[in-house]
């Protein structure tokens, strides 16, 4: 029985592109003179250069590839090399859906075979013939910009240019998509030469490509350039007729004195290529990565997949990698390309220097910039938000004063911490930052760093206006981190030490912070929500009662009504931890009014709490997004910065930020009408969300919720629980005793539901 052969096996029929160098073929296929003298053919019939006449190259002769048959014995069918053709596709109509992205429209591929010649516009006068080696002589010169379509790494045809090191940087040291073996050249040559006769020369020699000659089969294979064995073991034999393409390239340096800014360069190209470009790019060009890098940095959360086709827009698609480059239809090339990208921009010397010339680009932004074993921060500030810092007049309700918070979700990690502080504008009626810090952490040293900053904003400003600096300028409402107010005290007695004109001792300025400070109350509200629903300490039945006991310790102005306060807490509720913790004369004096230090006055002028601090920060999520890398966080920084300074401007001259009465004005009516500022703090919106049937669409009662009131509602239809029925009930009421007083109150108007039974039957 005859085994018949597998077709398309690896590379079964594939077949080496072998080239003989003889003077019997030239670039236009035309036969050689009988008198032996060789045809001159013009560069570019179609370009710029059409004129232009110049010698042709050696091109080689086809052979069939069976004639070696210690090579090929195994192969079968045999078949004989022949130019592969580009296939015909037929145009196909347009899809008008919107939205639809046409893959085609991709970089396209040019597989003319032979590939194309480059097209320039030829020097006029042109250079002299320098190189010892004479390779120089007899080319064409051009220039980089006289390149049709600049250097697209294809260069075919002959022809020389002349450029400076900013150019050869610029086209990435001649890069080529051809498959090209470089060489050393010879060792006589110097690149600190003073001229370019004794300059040093290096080439690059085309390896051609490898494609298959079956008519059912298009594949290009790219031959590996690192050694003679890697082509060896890809071919599976040796080609006994030298190398694929006559294309040899050389480069020539010279005149370098030092470094490499005065190297110059000539390139001379090698003669045209026998074959196609390859479809397997590798490379970007200068051109591409620079658009390649657009695309990151304007789309850095859209994965490999996703910048291969194109950003989404409203309309439907924009272009994606593979519009940008050839080299980019490949995902894990583009993968590779952008993790690249994203490291570059966030560590080692390469973030050194893109901080350095960002603090050039931004001259007088950055107030401070400390790293040491304990902390890494950055503080910007800019002149306008300076300014801001102290309030011309005081501002009628609770708007004096500063406010400060942390945003974890600015930077790209959980661990790094945006730091602003905030003051109120009369002008603008809304709340505009003052000082922006990175900050690696939250611990005291990171507060201190900024707080300094802070300080030193306020007495630059007090000096510009001749105002005398006093203690009530640092007046601030902060939660009640421990971090943040130590490092607040920290920075106030580092502040006032350094001054001059104070005389006070480091125990008194500690003393005088306790006086500077307010809490946030929603803080301490909140803290005292989630204790009384916590199931086995606060009893169901006396709830309200504990909330309101401990909401009263905020109003009580009498020392001995507040121990009273404190003592009924601890008597009727096992609460000691908690209340321990917020009767601590360090966050006592900053929320209850009878331990307070501030005067009462001032502290009625102040926000009660950091909301708006935190309103801050959902809009600067809204104004540039979150999860930042350091220097396009910063950027975003200033983006917010210039959305702030543009509302002064357009207030400065009467330009209207807004219809009607400020946001502001509406939010206290709400306030005053309905006891909160937005319909979703409303229990009873809340109570709403909870309930509503199709947020569960298709999903089982599979949450604790689910399964209390499930629990609570069912109904026993008169039978007898057994053992089990009872542990049941018991269970179901002790969780039961965690939810809110809405399902107390439906509890009391005996609201049941028969969905269900959990009960066991015999």
């Amino acid at each position: 029985m005859v085994r018949k052969p597998m077709k398309k096996a690896l590379f079964n029929g594939l077949t080496l592109l072998a080239s003989y160098f003889g003077d019997s073929y030239d670039s236009e296929n035309e036969a050689v003179p009988k008198n032996g003298v060789k045809k001159r053919y013009r560069q570019n019939p179609s370009g710029p250069g059409e004129s232009l006449e110049q010698r042709p190259s050696k091109m080689p002769k086809l052979l069939p590839i069976y004639q070696d048959t210690t090579l090929l014995r195994n192969l079968y069918p045999m078949i004989v090399l022949e130019y592969t053709k580009i296939p015909f596709h037929e145009n196909k109509p347009d899809n008008t859906n919107i939205g639809y992205k046409d893959c085609s429209k991709w970089a396209p591929l040019d597989l003319s075979n032979p590939a194309l010649l480059s097209s320039f516009t030829p020097l006029d006068p042109q250079p002299m013939a320098e190189f010892r080696k004479l390779y120089d002589d007899g080319v064409v010169f051009t220039s980089l910009s006289n390149l049709v379509g600049g250097w697209n790494g294809w260069p075919s045809g002959r022809f020389a240019m002349n450029l400076t090191h900013g150019q050869f940087v610029s086209t990435k040291a001649l890069q080529v998509n051809w498959a090209t073996r470089n060489s050393g050249g010879d060792r006589t040559g110097q690149s600190s030469s003073p001229n370019i006769y004794n300059g040093k020369v290096s080439s690059k020699q085309c390896l051609g490509l490898i494609h298959c000659t079956s008519p059912d089969c298009q594949i290009i294979s790219r031959p590996r350039v690192k050694s003679e064995a890697d082509r060896i073991h890809q071919l599976s034999g040796v080609c006994s007729c030298g190398p694929f393409c006559n294309s040899k390239s050389h480069l020539i340096c010279w005149g370098q004195i030092g470094n490499d800014i005065n190297t110059k360069y000539r390139h001379i190209n090698g003669d045209a290529h026998i074959h196609s470009r390859l479809p397997h790019v590798i490379h970007f060009s200068k051109q591409e990565e620079e658009k390649f890098f657009s695309l990151v940095n304007n789309h850095p959360s859209l994965g490999p997949a996703a910048l291969v086709v194109g950003p989404k827009t409203i309309t439907g698609f924009g272009p994606g990698a593979a519009d940008v480059a050839q080299a980019a239809r490949n995902p894990d090339f583009v993968a590779y390309q952008r993790r690249k990208i994203k490291s570059q921009a966030q560590g080692g010397h390469s973030f050194l220097r893109q901080f350095s010339a960002w603090q050039q680009q931004h001259p007088g932004v950055v107030r401070t910039s400390i790293t040491n074993e304990k902390v890494s921060i950055v503080s910007i500030q800019t002149e306008w938000i300076r300014d801001r810092i102290i309030s011309e007049t005081v501002t009628a309700g609770p708007l004096n004063g500063m406010v400060s918070d942390g945003a974890h979700g600015y930077w790209n990690h959980s661990s790094l911490v945006l730091i602003i502080t905030s003051t109120f504008s009369k002008k603008l009626q809304i709340w505009v930052p003052n000082l922006f810090t990175y900050s690696d952490g939250t611990s005291s040293e990171h507060y201190r760093y900024h707080f300094k900053g802070v300080f030193q904003s306020i007495a630059e400003l007090a000096e510009l206006k001749g105002v005398k600096l006093v203690d009530e300028m640092f007046e601030m409402v902060v939660d009640f981190s421990d971090p943040q107010r130590e490092g607040y005290e920290k920075a106030f007695i580092d502040f006032w030490m350094l001054q001059e004109d104070d005389a006070r001792t480091q125990k008194q300025l500690k003393e005088a912070v306790g006086a500077l400070l307010k809490g946030c109350e929603y803080h301490y509200e909140k803290s005292v929500t989630r204790v009384s629903r916590a199931a086995g300490i606060i009893p169901v039945e006396t709830r309200k009662d504990f909330v309101k006991s401990a909401k009263d310790l905020m109003t009580i102005t009498d020392p001995d009504l507040f121990e009273e306060q404190v003592n009924y807490l601890n008597q009727h509720w096992k609460i000691k931890p908690w209340l321990t913790w917020w009767t601590r004369p360090d966050i006592a004096r900053m929320i209850f009014a009878s331990q307070r230090l501030m005067n009462l006055d001032h502290a009625q002028l102040l926000p009660n709490t950091t909301n708006a601090e935190e309103s801050m920060h959902a809009k600067i999520y809204a104004l540039v997004g979150k999860h930042h890398e350091l220097i396009p966080g910063l950027d975003g920084l200033l983006q917010a910065e210039k959305w702030h300074h543009s509302k002064w401007d357009n207030a400065i001259v009467g330009i209207p930020n807004h219809y009607g009465k400020p946001a502001l004005y509406y939010r206290n009516n709400r306030v005053k009408m309905y006891g909160h500022s937005k319909k979703s703090r409303h229990p009873a919106h809340r109570l709403s969300r909870k309930n509503k049937g199709g947020m569960r669409e298709g999903r089982a009662p599979d949450d604790l919720g689910s399964f209390k009131r499930k629990t609570y509602k069912r109904k026993m239809h008169g039978r007898t629980p057994t053992n089990t029925t009872a542990s049941l009930k018991k269970s179901a009421k002790n969780l039961f005793d965690t939810e809110n007083d809405s399902y107390e109150s439906e509890r009391s108007e005996g609201n049941s539901s028969s969905s269900g039974s959990l009960v066991s039957r015999a």
